[in-house]
C-alpha cells in the first residue's frame, strides 16, 4: 500500500510541475518578454532540480531511446507524458523540439487505451508546423 502512495503522489507531483512549467510559459507568451531557448533553459532548469529530468538531454535522444528514458521516472503516465509533449511544444517553434513533442504525442497514442480527439488535433497542428519549417 505504501508503494502504491508513493506511486500516486510521484505522479501528482510530475503533473504539477508540468502543469506550472506550461503556467510560466502561457504567462512568458502573453507577455512576450522570452525566447523560445529561455523557455527551454528553464523548463529544463525546473525540471531537473526537482525530478532530475533532463530535458535538453532529452531532446537529444532517438526515438529508441525516449520510452527507456521515460521509464526511470516512475510518475511518466500518459497524462504526464502529454503534458510534457505540451511543455516542449509551447517552448520552442525549432523543428527537433516539435518532432520530439510529436514523438510523446505518438507514443501516447500508441499506449493509451482512449481514443483523445485532442490528441489527435494537436499532433496534426504539430505536423503542418513542421512541415512549414522545412
Amino acid at each position: 500500500m505504501a508503494q502504491r502512495d508513493l506511486l500516486l503522489r510521484e505522479i501528482e507531483k510530475i503533473g504539477i510541475l508540468l502543469r506550472g512549467i506550461l503556467g510560466q510559459l502561457k504567462k512568458k507568451k502573453d507577455e512576450t518578454e522570452s525566447i523560445a531557448s529561455d523557455n527551454i533553459e528553464n523548463a529544463n532548469k525546473v525540471l531537473q532540480e526537482e525530478i532530475g529530468f533532463d530535458l535538453e538531454y532529452f531532446i537529444t535522444l532517438d526515438e529508441a531511446s525516449v520510452s527507456e528514458y521515460l521509464m526511470k521516472f516512475e510518475g511518466m503516465t500518459t497524462m504526464n507524458t502529454e503534458l510534457l509533449a505540451e511543455v516542449i511544444y509551447k517552448s520552442s517553434n525549432e523543428k527537433k523540439h516539435l518532432q520530439k513533442a510529436l514523438l510523446l504525442l505518438e507514443l501516447c497514442e500508441k499506449q493509451d487505451q482512449t481514443f483523445s480527439m485532442e490528441r489527435i488535433n494537436k499532433m496534426k497542428e504539430i505536423k503542418n508546423i513542421i512541415q512549414l519549417c522545412v
